[in-house]
């Protein structure tokens, strides 16, 4: 039986913050290309090539995660299953390894280093936005661990964990 289900898209600040890279970059690059096109010869191809290659890169990264890329938080009488689709794989902790788990506040960029799927020292963080988090305290392997997900519906979530 499901307990709680949420399904996050990447946050409009992200968004924001992804449009302003792509513009950054490809600035950059129209500045390569004039300056590479007023020194003539064969830097003129080569500042193409790489012109066209960075641009593609960076707007694969940068607008990929703004067309689908969704957070999913599934709690069911036996596991807890946090995905960032399409991504694999989704983390999965049965039922019986959670110790506790509480709301929080949290800042992905200071105390992690961004956003996604992140790790530091047996505590992971699926974030794609927001500052209103749960942390499950849990053991696997021999090792208290802990997992930290941004939910706006944290009282929900921890409700659900703690049936």
């Amino acid at each position: 039986m499901t307990l709680f289900e949420e399904s996050q898209p990447v946050s409009q600040a992200q968004k924001h913050l992804y449009v302003g890279m792509v513009g950054v970059v490809v600035s950059a690059n129209v500045i390569w290309l004039v300056v590479a096109a007023a020194a003539g010869g064969n830097g003129w191809s080569r500042a193409w090539i790489s012109f066209l290659l960075v641009s593609l890169l960076v707007l694969a990264i940068c607008i990929l995660p703004t067309l689908g890329l969704r957070l999913k938080i599934h709690v069911d009488d036996s596991l807890l299953r946090v995905q960032v689709w399409p991504l694999p794989p989704a983390k999965k902790i049965p039922a019986e390894q959670i110790r506790s788990a509480r709301q929080r506040t949290v800042k992905p960029l200071r105390e992690f280093g961004g956003w996604g799927i992140r790790a530091r020292r047996g505590h992971l963080l699926y974030s794609l936005g927001g500052t209103n988090a749960v942390t499950v305290e849990y053991f696997h392997r021999g090792k208290d661990r802990q997992l930290t997900i941004t939910t706006e519906r944290g009282d929900e979530l921890v409700s659900a964990l703690s049936a």
